[in-house]
Parts: structure tokens; sequence; C-alpha cells
């Protein structure tokens, strides 16, 4: 299962709901839950679902059947050609005409990605093995960004030496820079990492930590 939760202020949070995805089979393993936000609006959960006891997940797109968030259509898998039988960690944006899908794929331990025109299906990897020269060192949760100049995308390296949160830029989705460790003053882990640039929001979020 993965849980719902809601708050105005960032300090009280109220339980939606807590999902329990429907897969033929059984559904023994849910990681790593994150939001997207459709063009048109529409809300969407995707996840990594294993059904034989973590030796293996797949990736799963559930989404809410109104803005209580308390109840949810059936999981959709996402479908496409030769895509890996071991992916977890699922970070979807859209750039154009395109769906971008980052994953982990948690077998090899490197960071890859997803294309397609659809939501759902016609996904092809995009990007596979150590595409980038970051290593396998152990990264995962990737989480991307617009920046006024392109993108950065964050990984979490979650075993020491050198844990934390890391990022790269890219102007065009297609060359990376190195990595860079983000200065912070504690070792979050897993997180998702969201621009802010409006005013009472900011607010919001200063006045909580205060708190």
């Amino acid at each position: 299962t993965f849980a719902s939760v809601r708050s105005t202020n960032l300090t009280t949070w109220t339980l939606d709901d807590t999902v329990t995805p429907g897969i033929a089979g059984g559904v023994e393993r849910v990681w790593s839950p994150e939001w997207f936000l459709d063009d048109d609006g529409t809300l969407h959960v995707f996840v990594a679902i294993s059904t034989d006891s973590a030796v293996s997940f797949q990736l799963f797109r559930i989404r809410p059947q109104g803005a209580a968030l308390t109840r949810w259509y059936p999981p959709v898998q996402i479908a496409g050609t030769s895509l890996p039988a071991n992916m977890i960690d699922p970070f979807v944006h859209k750039a154009g005409d395109y769906y971008y899908l980052w994953y982990k794929q948690e077998t090899s331990k490197y960071i890859e990605r997803l294309r397609s025109r659809f939501l759902d299906t016609g996904y092809v990897v995009d990007k596979s093995g150590d595409w980038a020269v970051w290593g396998t060192d152990l990264y995962e949760g990737p989480c991307l960004i617009r920046l006024a100049s392109g993108y950065r995308l964050y990984l979490d390296r979650y075993t020491a030496p050198n844990t934390g949160i890391y990022y790269a830029d890219s102007s065009d989705l297609e060359t990376w820079s190195t990595l860079t460790l983000c200065t912070a003053p504690i070792t979050p882990q897993h997180g998702t990492i969201l621009r802010v640039t409006n005013d009472a929001q900011i607010v919001t979020i200063l006045t909580a930590f205060d708190a």
C-alpha cells in the first residue's frame, strides 16, 4: 500500500486514503509512489510494484477518481518495447510531445530513462546502462525540475561514503553534467524536490520550518 496525505500549512497533515493496488497474482511490495500532473490537469501516481517478494518490480500508473483522493482507478502497467524486468523509483515529466520516465534499473543499479508519446504505452528505453558516466554508485530516487536555462536531475546516493543528494544539469535532456553533491544541513533520502515561485507558497514553507 501507499498513503495520500494533505496539508494546508505543511505542519498538520490529514490522511486522504491508504491505497491498495489490485493486481492479478497479488501485490507483495509497493515502492516509491510519485505524483505527476499532466498537461490536461489530471493527477496521476506512478509506483513500482512487485508480485514476487521483491525479486522484480514493474511500473504502474494509478489515478484518483476525484479531488478527494479517496477512490482510485485500477492500476495500469507501463508498457513498451523491451522494457527492463526490474524497475523502481519512477519519475515522469513531459517535454514537448514526449513523456520521459526516469527510473532506477534495480538489477544493474543504473539510473535509466524511457520515452513515449503516450502516458501508459509505447515506451522505449531512451537512456540505459552508464549512459551519463555517473557509475553505479548506488544512486536512486531520480527527480527532475525545470530551470530557467534547462533541467536539473536530482539523485539520492544512499550508501556510504558520500551519502546525500546529488544533481546534474542539462540544457536539452540529452547531455548532462557530472554529479555534484548538494549542500544541506541534513542528509535527506528519497524525497521529491519542487521548485516554488509563488510568494504565498514560499511564506507557507518558511512558516512551517519555523514552527
